[in-house]
């Protein structure tokens, strides 16, 4: 990233407080965008985030969700084009497998679906999670629940059966 114009520096924060891990750990500033760089084991994170977004998050635009999208589009493709250089680069070393969590536009329903589509905990024929175990899908009361049934459970301010909370998953 150095030799595309990227300063790398390493992280402040990380140094003064866990010195002997602060080799994985760097900042990076490039015009109006800037980095984290997390090196652990056999992963890479990269998080960018740009300076002139609007800040949601009293801590800093780089704690803000949604960075992406907040972005001006120049910005915006100037990560994607880090993006690919980056991965471009990473599969010279060795085959790597790229998750990007960029699944915002999705409807709930639509990535609970696809969260069981990946997920190796469902029964194929039933297209959802099963439960091997049955204490793991017993209520209070002992009763066993299925999956998509009706709960009822109280609020954080105690057992008053008015405000009792209706919580339906299908």
């Amino acid at each position: 990233m150095r030799d595309r114009g990227w300063s790398i520096k390493r992280d402040p924060r990380v140094h003064q407080h866990h010195r002997c891990i602060s080799q994985n750990y760097r900042l990076g500033a490039r015009g109006t965008l800037r980095c984290e760089i997390e090196l652990a084991g056999r992963t890479v994170k990269i998080e960018f985030w740009s300076i002139t977004s609007k800040q949601d998050n009293r801590n800093g635009r780089r704690y803000d969700f949604g960075k992406l999208k907040r972005m001006a589009k120049l910005d915006r493709l100037r990560v994607e084009l880090e993006f690919r250089r980056i991965i471009a680069w990473l599969e010279t070393i060795a085959p790597i497998k790229i998750e990007r969590r960029d699944e915002q536009d999705l409807p709930a329903m639509k990535r609970i679906e696809k969260s069981y589509a990946e997920s190796w905990h469902k029964d194929k024929d039933l297209g959802r999670p099963v439960c091997q175990y049955d204490y793991n899908r017993k209520s209070k009361d002992g009763a066993l629940l299925e999956h998509g049934q009706t709960v009822w459970f109280p609020d954080r301010k105690g057992s008053d059966r008015s405000r009792y909370r209706l919580l339906q998953h299908q």
